[in-house]
């Protein structure tokens, strides 16, 4: 009983690297490349060349495995993001209406109607009727706030 007490009083509470520390270990890493115990002498005092040989290689692993474990998410981020029956990769950045969009709309609409898909096929062929009865209604709706902004 008295060896296993006098065993664990030997054994060293463990204390946490700080920021300090750490800077430290970068510091002789630079300067000094993997040599444990120089680093030790001329950079990390407060702790052995063993200690710092440890924390440098599970730091290492970490730093691996968590670049594969991102790797590994983007990928799959990438695949499920990519697939063509995601609706998400049907979004398109917005494009402006150009000139000559706005003409073809405003002939489409006064041969047509508000027939959106057919102005679609037979004026504006570079947008599809979604965008051209949302592009007919937002230009209608500024106009009329511009006509009562005139009032």
């Amino acid at each position: 009983n008295n060896n296993s007490s006098n065993s664990n009083s030997k054994r060293r509470r463990k204390v946490h690297w700080s920021e300090e520390e750490c800077s430290q270990l970068l510091a002789g890493l630079q300067n000094l490349g993997n040599d444990w115990s120089s680093i030790n002498k001329q950079y990390v005092k407060s702790r052995t060349p063993k200690q710092i040989q440890d924390r440098y290689r599970v730091r290492k692993q970490l730093a691996v495995r968590h670049k594969e474990d991102m790797e590994r998410a983007l990928a799959t981020y990438d695949a499920n993001n990519n697939n063509s029956s995601n609706s998400n990769s049907k979004r398109r950045r917005k494009v402006h209406w150009s000139e000559e969009e706005c003409s073809q709309l405003l002939a489409g609409l006064q041969n047509l109607g508000n027939d959106w898909s057919s102005i679609n096929k037979q004026y504006v062929k570079s947008r599809t009727p979604k965008q051209i009865r949302d592009r007919y209604y937002n230009c209608h709706k500024l106009a009329d706030k511009e006509d009562m902004e005139r009032a």
